[in-house]
């Protein structure tokens, strides 16, 4: 009895056993597909808002000013700018003293280079670049008057950074400068190009000069992209050669036979002086002196007209004669007065 109580037991824990193995199979292949689902989500949406962000850290490393260490840019108000577009961003320390150079120019770049090995950290390049540039303060009026004055807009400097910085010179001249005051301001110091696109138009506040400065410098990026596009892609006109013009420079030039023919006649054997056909020959009494004087004499007194298209030719030709007789139209070895022996 207590052997088979035994093995019914171990039966019944099989069997239990089984079921618990069964079940977790089950859950485990109905969980497999919510997991791989939920992993691939988080996948996408990972690479959605990676890919949302990429333009926005563009337009963000696009917005970051230079700094050229002039007096009229305030060294500490650009280091905050700055350092928040890189938190922004995600730069760690070595990031930010690594990329920090690119935005800097003029005299600030030119400190850069002679210091770079020596600042290594970013917290000893931000104490040793305020020390180059320290921030000029000013408690005169005729001084801040003269920055004003001075303050113009470079040809390739933005129109915000030149808004700026315009706009802090009369806060500091004025506190309370009425915003007509500042758009004369404005309006003074701005490139010729610029000025020109907004010569008569008002402005009711200077924010919407800013507004209106920036619409035209975007306009003015789009043409120049246009006709950059338009340089690279424009098309090669064929220029097509008139039929009458190969025709004439195929008649015209030398044939290959005439170019590499061989002259016919030689130094030694000239050619023959026989360029006209010999006329007939009149019989030997017509031929003596005294009858071709005669016959001179009497035809001199006819006048015979003189046709209006005869006159020298482009090309005379000198006649053949005799050095035997001297008639012409035959030569001395075929003389008929003068025959061989």
């Amino acid at each position: 009895m207590l052997a088979e109580e035994i093995a019914q037991a171990q039966a019944r824990a099989a069997i239990q056993a089984e079921e618990r193995i069964a079940r977790h199979e089950a859950r485990s292949r109905s969980k497999s597909p919510s997991q791989l689902m939920s992993t691939d989500s988080r996948v996408d949406i990972s690479r959605s808002t990676t890919i949302m962000e990429g333009p926005q850290y563009s337009k963000i490393i696009d917005s970051i000013p230079t700094f050229s260490g002039d007096p009229h840019e305030n060294i500490n108000d650009w280091l905050d700018i700055i350092s928040l577009k890189f938190d922004i961003i995600g730069y760690d320390s070595r990031q930010k003293r690594r990329f920090i150079p690119q935005y800097l120019a003029g005299n600030a770049l030119k400190w850069h280079l002679a210091h770079r090995e020596e600042l290594s950290s970013w917290n000893e390049y931000l104490n040793a670049i305020t020390s180059a540039f320290p921030p000029l303060i000013t408690t005169s009026r005729d001084m801040n008057l003269k920055m004003l004055r001075d303050r113009k807009q470079a040809d390739t400097e933005p129109f915000i950074n030149y808004y700026t910085s315009v706009v802090a010179l009369c806060q500091k001249h004025v506190s309370d400068m009425p915003d007509d005051q500042i758009i004369d301001w404005l309006k003074a110091g701005m490139k010729v190009t610029l000025y020109e696109k907004l010569q008569g138009e008002e402005f009711p506040t200077p924010q919407a000069l800013l507004l209106r400065a920036q619409r035209v410098e975007l306009d003015n990026a789009v043409l120049d992209s246009r006709k950059a596009e338009c340089s690279v892609h424009a098309p090669v006109i064929p220029v097509s050669i008139p039929a009458h013009y190969n025709h004439q420079k195929r008649w015209n030039s030398p044939t290959s036979s005439q170019r590499t023919s061989t002259p016919l006649y030689t130094s030694s054997y000239p050619p023959p002086l026989l360029a006209i056909p010999s006329p007939p020959q009149a019989p030997f009494f017509l031929n003596t002196p005294r009858f071709r004087n005669s016959f001179v004499s009497q035809s001199s007194n006819y006048n015979y007209p003189i046709s209006s298209t005869s006159g020298p030719s482009n090309h005379p030709r000198r006649p053949v004669i005799c050095y035997s007789c001297n008639q012409p139209g035959h030569i001395s070895p075929h003389c008929p007065y003068h025959p061989k022996d």
